[in-house]
């Protein structure tokens, strides 16, 4: 709740905290997570993640790395021209991209068990997913 429920009367702006703050690329992104992929155990603020595209335009491969973290291919496709990346509450992954023009988003649906792909509608022309614990966002 905001206190007196009014914003305040002077603006004090500031600047985004690391690593949101680094420069924003449609093939790269970084994300404040966990000590390891499907390890929230020591919370989701631990260390900045870095997710890349590599490999060929025919066949991207989707990058998740840490410093302390040997990369890992989450997911190739082909002709990736966006990518941003989030995780969930229990530190997996989850990646918002575009893939021949068509936005989708990449997850773990927990009633599956397991990653699954969603295609998203028609006209989304970027797509990105945050978090804001325990809840993943997907901005359209």
């Amino acid at each position: 709740m905001m206190p007196g429920n009014s914003l305040s009367p002077t603006p004090i702006p500031d600047s985004f905290i690391y690593p949101d703050n680094l420069p924003v690329y449609n093939t790269t992104d970084y994300q404040l997570g966990g000590i390891g992929i499907a390890d929230a155990s020591q919370g989701l603020q631990v260390q900045p993640w870095f997710l890349e595209l590599s490999g060929t335009p025919v066949s991207n491969n989707v990058v998740l790395s840490a410093t302390n973290t040997q990369p890992t291919i989450l997911f190739s496709v082909p002709d990736i021209t966006e990518i941003s990346l989030s995780f969930d509450q229990n530190m997996r992954p989850a990646v918002a991209y575009v893939s021949q023009g068509n936005p989708k988003f990449w997850w773990f649906d927990t009633t599956i068990p397991g990653y699954t792909i969603i295609n998203l509608a028609a006209g989304i022309t970027n797509p990105r997913c945050t978090q804001a614990c325990p809840i993943l966002y997907l901005l359209i």
